[in-house]
């Protein structure tokens, strides 16, 4: 007992800030002193910050031990009480005067003290905090920007502007400055307000980038730049909403998902445009990776002469209303094709004169309607993984028939048909048609017929 309180008696002069001596209460070996502590008024900043004290090990590892010299024991080593209550705060102590524990419960730097092991601890604690925070303050931004984007896309469709990849989008100047992370909350929150200054300042980036991108790919063409105040006739298409304004990647020469039936690109195709094998957030999109198809300019440009239209009036929905009047003069067989697919067909052929490729049948009773029965978009649809309709099972009845030889086979059999009898690598819609099922009859009975009635 005698041990006990004096030990009680050594803690009691700590908490009332005796002078400086050596105070001996087992455990621990303070240096006590009057005075403020800087490292206290350190440890009250941090706590301001946010920094929870309870989580530095060091922390918690010395009220633990102020915690066993406060149990009370009698002679015979029985313990008698518990105070534990000073324990849980431990903010009267001078922690900058408590010096280093033993090298072997600080190992990593012995020199420093109880209270600087422990500033060090919170201010580690209080960074990573400032981190977590910043980290979801930007993921917030890029959510309302990426739904901010997808709105712009939406109303711009209709209107026929355009906007940029996501990436690009991004890289604008005010997007760019609402996604770092010392940028504010309440910031991003009135993109979504139509009226408010931050989405015009938005829209007339995109204005600007649009009008720069129109530019550079009227220079990809050479189509020369309109002087101002010059009339326009309202019947003219603008250059680069033309059939004829098509591009190609100089990177990859590949039209993207989605585009195989078409086998160019347009000026609005090229603006979503991404390499195949590049990396969708690494990819930057330019300008410059693309340049005139000069093979698909020559394929359009014919099939609007022949069709009896003006190349300046004339955009592709003009073309489509046609519906499948190009017939191939190069297939064994006669195949019919919709300007969507005559592009990319064509290309197939080595072309040496376009006049002998394909021409246009002006009257519709000149269509074998065998011959252009539907299957646009079977090959995309099965490129997406859709397996309804492409059974090739032995006992599946998803035949298709080829246009080339009138052949059926199943899907998969199709496909080695059309590389190794007619050499054609690259299925498309206008190489098959889907053979119509045979209706199932109705075997219905005399008395069937009158439960029905």
């Amino acid at each position: 007992m005698r041990l006990c309180k004096q030990m009680q008696s050594n803690l009691r002069q700590l908490v009332d800030g005796s002078p400086s001596r050596n105070v001996n209460v087992g455990l621990w070996d303070y240096p006590i002193r009057k005075g403020s502590s800087s490292v206290k008024r350190m440890l009250s900043d941090l706590k301001l910050k946010g920094a929870c004290l309870e989580n530095s090990a060091t922390y918690a590892s010395e009220r633990r031990r102020l915690r066993r010299l406060y149990e009370t024991f009698d002679e015979k080593g029985k313990w008698i009480s518990s105070r534990r209550t000073p324990a849980n705060n431990l903010d009267f102590l001078v922690w900058d005067s408590v010096p280093p524990r033993a090298v072997a419960d600080n190992p990593d730097k012995p020199s420093l003290t109880v209270g600087k092991r422990i500033i060090q601890e919170m201010q580690a604690m209080h960074e990573a905090a400032e981190r977590r925070q910043t980290e979801a303050n930007i993921r917030n931004a890029r959510e309302v920007v990426k739904s901010h984007w997808h709105e712009l896309k939406n109303t711009t469709s209709s209107s026929g502007s355009i906007v940029p990849r996501l990436n690009e989008f991004n890289a604008l100047p005010v997007v760019h400055a609402l996604l770092k992370p010392k940028a504010s909350d309440g910031e991003i929150d009135e993109l979504s307000n139509k009226d408010s200054t931050l989405n015009k300042l938005v829209n007339a980036d995109v204005a600007t980038w649009e009008e720069r991108t129109r530019a550079q790919f009227r220079k990809i063409l050479k189509i020369p730049i309109p002087k101002k105040n010059q009339p326009v006739d309202p019947d003219t298409v603008p250059p680069l909403d033309r059939v004829t304004s098509l591009f190609e990647c100089t990177k990859c020469s590949c039209v993207g998902l989605g585009l195989a039936q078409e086998g160019t690109l347009t000026f609005r195709s090229a603006i979503k445009h991404r390499c195949k094998t590049a990396p969708a957030k690494k990819f930057q999109w330019r300008p410059d990776l693309f340049r005139p198809d000069s093979i698909g300019i020559q394929i359009a440009r014919h099939a609007v002469e022949a069709s009896g239209r003006t190349e300046a009036k004339t955009n592709r929905k003009h073309m489509d209303e046609l519906g499948p009047r190009f017939l191939c003069k190069i297939c064994t067989k006669p195949i019919y094709l919709t300007f969507g697919s005559l592009i990319g067909h064509m290309k197939r052929h080595t072309i040496n004169d376009i006049n002998k490729t394909f021409e246009y049948q002006a009257s519709v009773s000149d269509l074998d309607l065998k011959q252009i029965t539907s299957s646009n978009g079977m090959v995309e649809a099965r490129s997406r993984g859709v397996k309804k309709g492409f059974n090739s099972t032995p006992t599946s009845q998803d035949f298709f028939v080829c246009r080339h030889c009138d052949k059926q086979l199943l899907w998969n059999g199709l496909v080695s048909h059309l590389k190794e009898k007619h050499r054609f690598s690259d299925i498309r819609d206008e190489d098959f048609y889907p053979k119509p099922k045979p209706q199932p009859k109705l075997q219905e009975t005399t008395a069937d017929i009158a439960e029905l009635l």
